[in-house]
């Protein structure tokens, strides 16, 4: 239904809104179909505009205005992930590496030598996950 790029033209869209009302109008005899019509025309009627800042501008004359808010909400939705998914890495290395202290387990041994290749091919990762990428790499000298 989509392209590969996931953008659809206006004038398909328009096609396919007008085929939907189409079938909703069809079948109004159906009791239920009264709700249904309501709900669906509703989501017909949604602006499914979307903006990747950076790559994209908004396409949404309605919401020019609101672009800049928009844009704003979704780099701090993105930085709050960001810092979550930080601070989830840093508590798995720091239970890998304890673990590796205290039994050297191979399994958690591979983990954390995987984990710390991750790290060193990633530079931003590299220089905040530093301090553990010493202690992985001591780890590796003692063995």
């Amino acid at each position: 239904m989509h392209s590969c790029e996931l953008r659809v033209k206006d004038e398909w869209m328009r096609h396919y809104q007008t085929s939907v009302r189409k079938l909703v109008r069809h079948l109004d005899q159906v009791p239920q179909m009264a709700t249904a019509g309501k709900q669906i025309e509703e989501m017909l009627s949604l602006d499914l505009s979307i903006c990747v800042s950076g790559l994209d501008r908004m396409d949404s004359a309605a919401l020019d205005g609101l672009e800049s808010d928009f844009v704003h909400q979704w780099e701090t939705s993105a930085g709050l992930i960001s810092q979550w998914e930080a601070e989830l890495l840093q508590e798995r290395l720091q239970e890998l590496l304890h673990a590796a202290d205290d039994d050297a387990k191979t399994q958690d041994t591979e983990q954390l030598r995987r984990l710390g290749g991750f790290l060193q091919a990633n530079r931003d990762l590299g220089e905040r996950f530093s301090a553990e990428l010493q202690a992985i790499n001591a780890l590796e000298a003692r063995e």
